[in-house]
């Protein structure tokens, strides 16, 4: 029941981990991968991010879901969702 809890714990803390990669756009100009998968996430997480990243607004070069099924565990299972948003802010 411990391990269940700590668990729960370590999935609430991840849920609103939207991590931010910088990477190459066309022209060799920047921007930004946003990837906000799982199951707690979604893409308005993406958006919301890349409105913290880019606060004069941006342009979507690309979105993308992958739906990978699901991966059975010691916990139960897991179903695996990713979802990036790559996005070029404007100047």
């Amino acid at each position: 029941m411990i391990r269940l809890a700590a668990l729960a714990v370590a999935v609430a803390a991840l849920a609103g981990c939207t991590p931010v990669t910088e990477i190459k756009g066309p022209g060799g100009q920047t921007a930004h991968l946003i990837e906000c998968g799982g199951l707690v996430n979604s893409f308005a997480d993406c958006y919301e991010k890349a409105n913290e990243v880019c606060p004069a607004g941006y342009a979507v070069l690309n979105a993308s879901q992958y739906d990978g099924g699901t991966i059975i565990h010691q916990y139960g299972a897991s179903q695996v969702i990713k979802r990036d948003l790559i996005v070029q802010c404007s100047t």
